[in-house]
């Protein structure tokens, strides 16, 4: 039974916790209070939880009930984004309820789930239940994915089904684009512009690339899967930073782009058509172009599980969709078969007054006490 001042409490407690990541220092909070609050909760219930320091400094939880292998496990990210506090109507970090909605940093994205999956791991505990069922408190989604990528090194749980919570209006999403950011270096050389015929641009340099992605862009819109909004993937220039002065011919420049595969054109495709690019730069200038990569790729992530999959069409009365940006189901997804599913609109999410609709968090309560149920009727 789904109680709402139990939910409540637990959300004004994760709520309450400063869990900002950054990778800018000044901005970047640790998650140790949060994860202790959730280890003392869960083990009072009688899971075995297993607290692990990241190299960061940060922590992971894993809990469980009933043994580690089969069964289902609701995964949430403990971090948010930051936020300016004096934009928002109330304090960020107290949860407010006004009319039908719950206000609070990190209400939708996604301290709302990690609540919902409390409280449900409190009423299966105190039901008895037999079954399988896991636990997952991971740190630093909005930045690096270390907790999730750390998590999915670990070869000793094994669950049926994982359930990520971020924010899907309680559509089941079985795939999205992954993820790569790339940086291309430019290194000319300078002279006095007065006479630019003794140099090489790096910024024209830049150009010449950028006119290359264009192409490579146009191609990649051949390569159509509909279950995706945006069916292709894109390639988006984020930042270009280059030259010193106005009389002078640029000799270094760089440029940030990121990558968005699709399982129809994934990143070894898009590494091999990148290489080709520079090798055609670099053949006229001579290793005038390099690429570097500033972090990780994330993996596409592509569930064809249908039994998996049948519960959760059978439960919603729709088919399970594809989206346009990325989870850590990129790396979960190692651990068992894998979905994003949780409550709230994504559009909600990274926002000045960040809520979450009461009447969704209560559906997806029951949504998932069924899904729990229906995960052994598939065996």
């Amino acid at each position: 039974m789904f109680a709402f001042k139990d939910y409540f409490k637990i959300l004004s407690k994760l709520v309450s916790f400063d869990t900002q990541s950054s990778d800018i220092l000044a901005f970047d909070n640790n998650n140790k209070e949060l994860i202790e609050y959730a280890a003392e909760f869960l083990e009072d219930l009688g899971f075995k939880v297993e607290l692990t320091l990241l190299p960061n400094g940060k922590y992971n939880l894993a809990a469980n009930l009933n043994g580690k292998s089969g069964g289902m496990m609701l995964s949430s990210h403990t971090d948010t984004v930051p936020c300016d506090a004096k934009f928002w109507q109330s304090d960020p970090f107290e949860l407010i309820q006004k009319g039908e909605n719950l206000y609070g940093l990190g209400a939708c994205d996604m301290k709302g789930f990690a609540a919902l999956s409390l409280l449900l791991a409190k009423n299966i505990a105190e039901n008895g239940s037999k079954k399988p069922l896991h636990i997952s408190l991971t740190a630093d989604e909005e930045t690096s994915m270390i907790g999730a990528r750390h998590f999915t090194n670990r070869s000793d749980v094994f669950p049926d089904l994982i359930i990520i919570g971020e924010p899907s209006s309680l559509h089941c999403i079985s795939a999205h684009k992954g993820y790569m950011a790339r940086k291309a270096v430019f290194k000319g050389k300078s002279c006095h512009s007065s006479d630019p015929r003794h140099g090489i641009n790096a910024i024209k340099l830049a150009f010449l690339f950028v006119n290359e992605l264009n192409l490579f862009e146009q191609e990649l819109k051949t390569y159509s899967d509909e279950r995706f909004l945006v069916s292709y993937p894109t390639i988006n220039i984020g930042a270009i930073h280059g030259g010193d002065s106005i009389n002078r011919v640029c000799a270094e420049a760089e440029l940030l782009f990121d990558v968005r595969p699709t399982p129809l054109f994934d990143a070894k495709k898009i590494d091999r058509r990148l290489s080709e690019i520079t090798e055609k730069i670099n053949e006229r200038f001579v290793n005038a172009v390099s690429i570097e990569i500033p972090y990780p790729d994330i993996d596409v992530f592509d569930n064809k599980n249908k039994q998996i999959l049948s519960i959760f069409e059978e439960l919603l009365g729709e088919k399970a969709i594809g989206v346009n940006y990325c989870t850590e189901a990129s790396l979960l997804k190692n651990l068992g078969s894998t979905v994003v599913f949780g409550p709230g609109n994504i559009a909600n999410a990274h926002q000045i007054d960040e809520h979450i609709e009461i009447c969704e968090i209560e559906r997806c309560y029951y949504l998932l006490e069924k899904i729990y149920g229906k995960l052994y009727s598939v065996k």
